[in-house]
């Protein structure tokens, strides 16, 4: 999360690091950046903002 992120840019790779969001990503990894091994024909950012602005009581950040 980047806490100097803190609204929707449409621009999803800034959104997908808003802070207080979480960011999941089902679907087929970019090889360049990170090949798993996964393919898939999809490739689907998902963000879903959690700060209180937005009615959610936020994010838990742990150290595991």
């Amino acid at each position: 999360m980047n806490p100097f992120i803190t609204f929707p840019t449409e621009d999803i790779l800034y959104d997908e690091r808003i802070a207080g969001s979480l960011h999941l990503t089902p679907g087929d990894a970019y090889a360049d950046l990170c090949d798993n091994g996964n393919r898939s024909a999809v490739h689907w950012n998902l963000v879903l903002i959690q700060t209180p602005e937005r009615g959610r009581s936020g994010v838990a950040k742990t150290d595991g």
